[in-house]
C-alpha cells in the first residue's frame, strides 16, 4: 500500500498544507529553514499504525494561535484533523477480499486527530447504508413488537427506537453504529414468533446490516494492512561506546531517554540482542569452584557452564561480525572507499563501534567526520527497523545526509533510490545536491 496524497493541518507551524500528491517511490520536499518541513513529516508519522511515536499533545503540537482556544474549549481537539493520508492499495492488499459490485479505484483514507485518535474510511466502494435508509424498517419492527403483549418485546421496541433517534439520519451504518444496530437486533430476535410481521421487518434490517458489515470488513482488512511510517532524523545517533549494564538498568527502571538512547537501542535491535543479554555475555568465564580437583560433579558442572559461556561468546562474536560486515558493505557503497571496515566489538561492559582504515588500525566512531557518523547511524536504524519486516514501510527522512559533503550527498541519493525499490520515501532537504524531482515546500 502506497501513499497517493496527503494533507497536514493544525500541527505546529502548519495550519493547512492543502492536499499534495506523493510519488509512488520517492518524493522530495525542498524548502528553506523554518518552512515547516519537519512538522510535515512528524504530522504524517501520526497516521502510522505503530506506537513508536509520541502521542499528539495539543499543548505542544497545536499551532500557537489555537492553543488558548483549545484550553478554553472553544476548539475541540476531536474535530481538529492533523494528517489525512490517502493510500492506494496494491493488488496484494486486496487478495482474499470479496468486493461488491460497483467497487472502483479503491482508496483507504487514514486520518489522525488532535485528540490522539485515528479513523479511516474507504472510497471507491458502494456507499454504506445510512440510519435514514433503515429508518422505515426500524419503525416497522418497533411497531410490530409493540403490538405484542410481551413486556420484554415492548422494551426492546422502545430501545431500538430510542437508538434510532440518537443517530444522525445520514450516519453510515458502520463501525460503532453498525455494532449498536446489531446489539438491538440480537436482543429482539428471541422476542417474536417465527413467521410474524416482526420477523419480516427484522429480516429486512438484518439484510441492511449484513451489507454494511461486509463493507466494514473490507475497510478493516485494508486498515490492518496500513504500512508503518518510519521517521528518521539526524538526531538519532549511534553512540561510539555504549555501557551495556547501565543501559540495561535504564531499560529495567523505565528511565530510557529516547533522544539519547534511540540510536543505541536500534543498534542492539540490529544485532538481535538486548542490552542485558550482551551485558550478561560480557561477564567473566565461570570459576572452577571449591573442591574442583576432588569432586567429579563439580568438574562436570564447571565443564557445562564453561561450554555454555563459550557458546554465548561465539554467538556474540559472530553476530557482531555479521552486523559489521553488513554496515561495511552499505558504507563502502556510498563512501566509495573499499578500504574502510566497520567493526562492532564488546570490551567488558562496553559495546564499541569501530572504524578500521586501510592499515587495519581501528578508531572509535566519534573520531570520524560528522557526515560519516550520520551515515553509519542511518544504516543501523534502517536495518534495525527492517528486521521487523518493515520492507514496505513508508520512510520519512528528515534532512538526510545534510552533514555529508556535496559529492557524498549525490552518492547517498543513489542509496535513497535503492531503498525506494522496497519502501516509499518522503524526504526533506534544503540542499541542492539532494533535490531531484522535487516538491517545493514553504
Amino acid at each position: 500500500m502506497r501513499v497517493e496524497s496527503a494533507t497536514v493541518s493544525n500541527f505546529r507551524c502548519v495550519i493547512d498544507s492543502s492536499q499534495f500528491e506523493v510519488e509512488p517511490d520517492k518524493t522530495i520536499l525542498v524548502g528553506i529553514n523554518e518552512a515547516g518541513k519537519t512538522a510535515l513529516l512528524k504530522a504524517l508519522q501520526h497516521a502510522s499504525p505503530t506506537d513508536d511515536t509520541a502521542a499528539i499533545d495539543w499543548l505542544f503540537d497545536a499551532p500557537a494561535s489555537m492553543v488558548d482556544d483549545i484550553r478554553r474549549k472553544n476548539l475541540d481537539p476531536a474535530r481538529l484533523a492533523v494528517a489525512r493520508v490517502v493510500m492506494r492499495p496494491e493488488p496484494k492488499d486486496l487478495t482474499g477480499l470479496s468486493l461488491p459490485e460497483g467497487s472502483d479505484d479503491i482508496r483507504l483514507v487514514m486520518t489522525s486527530w488532535m485528540n490522539k485518535k485515528r479513523t479511516y474510511s474507504v472510497t471507491g466502494l458502494p456507499s454504506a447504508p445510512t440510519v435514514g435508509d433503515a429508518e422505515k424498517a426500524i419503525l416497522r419492527l418497533a411497531g410490530a413488537m409493540n403490538k405484542q403483549s410481551d413486556e420484554d418485546a415492548k422494551q426492546a421496541a422502545k430501545a431500538i427506537s430510542d437508538w434510532k433517534d440518537a443517530q444522525a439520519s445520514d450516519a453510515a451504518i458502520s463501525g460503532e453504529v453498525a455494532a449498536g444496530l446489531k446489539t438491538h437486533l440480537d436482543a429482539a430476535l428471541p422476542l417474536f414468533a417465527e413467521g410474524s410481521a416482526a420477523e419480516t421487518h427484522w429480516d429486512a434490517l438484518s439484510g441492511v446490516l449484513k451489507s454494511a458489515l461486509a463493507l466494514d470488513k473490507i475497510g478493516k482488512h485494508l486498515a490492518d494492512r496500513m504500512p508503518p511510517f518510519v521517521y528518521y532524523s539526524s538526531y538519532f545517533a549511534v553512540r561510539p561506546r555504549i555501557h551495556l549494564n547501565r543501559l540495561a538498568e535504564r531499560e529495567a527502571s523505565g528511565e530510557i531517554d529516547l533522544d539519547y538512547d534511540f540510536g543505541n537501542l536500534q543498534l542492539l535491535k540490529f544485532l538481535g540482542f538486548t542490552a542485558k543479554e550482551l551485558s550478561d555475555m560480557a561477564s567473566e568465564a565461570p570459576e572452577k569452584g571449591h573442591n574442583y580437583d576432588n569432586d567429579v560433579n563439580v568438574q562436570n558442572q564447571y565443564k557445562k557452564e564453561l561450554a555454555a559461556h563459550e557458546r554465548r561468546v561465539t554467538e556474540r562474536k559472530r553476530a557482531l561480525q555479521t552486523a559489521g560486515a553488513r554496515l561495511t558493505e552499505e558504507i563502502r557503497r556510498v563512501w566509495n572507499d573499499d578500504r574502510l571496515t566497520i567493526r562492532l566489538d564488546v570490551d567488558g561492559q562496553y559495546l564499541q563501534t569501530l572504524v578500521e582504515d586501510e592499515l587495519g588500525i581501528p578508531v572509535e566512531l566519534d573520531q570520524r567526520s560528522e557526515g560519516f557518523r550520520w551515515l553509519v547511524s542511518f544504516f543501523v536504524v534502517f536495518h534495525a527497523q527492517a528486521k521487523d519486516d518493515l520492507k514496505d514501510a513508508i520512510l520519512l527522512l528528515d534532512e538526510p545526509g545534510l552533514s555529508l559533503h556535496a559529492l557524498k550527498q549525490q552518492e547517498f541519493r543513489k542509496t535513497v533510490s535503492r531503498l525506494a525499490e522496497g519502501n516509499q520515501i518522503l524526504y526533506t532537504t534544503h540542499s541542492p545536491f539532494m533535490g531531484s524531482s522535487t516538491l517545493r515546500w514553504g
